[in-house]
């Protein structure tokens, strides 16, 4: 719903004649249903038109429109921003983060080339770099694979490329691939764990137990076991949360135990979203600015963890003693 809302707000603003008309389109969409409210639809509104002077306020959009994974929205102001001022090493930097989620991986780092060039001692920057020189060396090893494929359909190499494309979150090529394996041989470990992995990080908790209970009734190594167990807890877990959720979405509860399963298997992005559903109904909950606050450390982004230790603070609660230490 919010994409496909942001996207017709980004069709219907191009198309406008005026400001005024994109204003009253604006006011009759349910704030409800829109992921900022007000505020961000005429911030968006105002970029889109053309109207937005204030380049701190248009980075701030951005920003938030990246936070929420809306890609093509945030794409698009920062380089109606970028227009203004090409210089600005932040918006490069947010362009490069929307075009790696997008898996333009070659236009990414373009981007990220040119904001490292204007600020050459961020450190968030260079592991923006590093992250997509990364991926791009996993897709030179996608390629080689299918290049082997081309002359040999070894079930090895469907399992060899699905696992990369997981890494990857490319999860339905990786299940074309896994169902090929699984075709051949339906008592394939390797490849009903890859397939569990692949529903667990899709959030698909349900299919993932069944994957991995699957591997429990098998005879394996011991540390395979122990790995597959791991990933069968954690998603019977979600699993149990989800159902949680769908029977009782007003309980601010869920939200965080949901983001606490989620960052133990390294979800970061989604157990963000979960606490910021959160606070969508709770917005000064101490429990969760103060999840929000690890999560963002947890993903390097240390200025976020400050910025919201301040508020939590506001607020008149104490942030955790470790956590402000690491980042001081």
């Amino acid at each position: 719903m919010r994409h496909h809302l942001l996207t017709l707000l980004f069709l219907v603003l191009a198309g406008c004649g005026s400001a005024d008309r994109s204003l009253e389109l604006l006011s009759e969409l349910d704030p409800a249903d829109e992921i900022e409210g007000y505020r961000l639809k005429l911030g968006y509104s105002a970029l889109v038109m053309g109207d937005m002077t204030d380049a701190s306020q248009g980075k701030m959009i951005v920003e938030r429109l990246v936070e929420l994974t809306a890609w093509d929205e945030a794409r698009y102001c920062a380089g109606h921003l970028l227009e203004a001022n090409g210089q600005d090493a932040t918006l490069h930097y947010l362009t490069a983060v929307c075009l790696q989620n997008q898996f333009q991986l070659k236009r990414a780092q373009e981007e990220i080339n040119r904001a490292v060039a204007l600020d050459a001692g961020n450190k968030k920057y260079q592991q923006e770099k590093a992250r997509i020189a990364s991926l791009l060396g996993i897709w030179q090893q996608i390629d080689s694979i299918t290049d082997l494929l081309a002359g040999s359909a070894d079930m090895a190499h469907y399992n060899a490329r699905a696992r990369l494309l997981v890494s990857m979150r490319r999860f339905q090529s990786a299940n074309n691939d896994l169902n090929k394996s699984l075709a051949a041989d339906a008592q394939n470990a390797e490849a009903i764990y890859l397939k569990g992995m692949a529903l667990l990080y899709s959030h698909e908790y349900g299919g993932a137990v069944d994957q991995f209970n699957q591997l429990s009734q098998m005879e394996l190594p011991a540390e395979q076991e122990k790995l597959y167990a791991k990933y069968e807890e954690a998603a019977v877990k979600l699993s149990s949360l989800d159902e949680r959720l769908r029977s009782d979405p007003g309980e601010t509860t869920v939200y965080l135990d949901f983001s606490r399963e989620l960052s133990l298997i390294g979800d970061f992005g989604r157990a963000l979203h979960m606490i910021e559903s959160g606070l969508g109904i709770s917005p000064d909950d101490p429990r969760l600015i103060q999840a929000r606050i690890l999560v963002y450390v947890q993903q390097g982004e240390m200025e976020k963890a400050r910025q919201a230790i301040h508020y939590l603070e506001s607020l008149g609660y104490q942030a955790d003693p470790q956590l402000k230490e690491l980042l001081n």
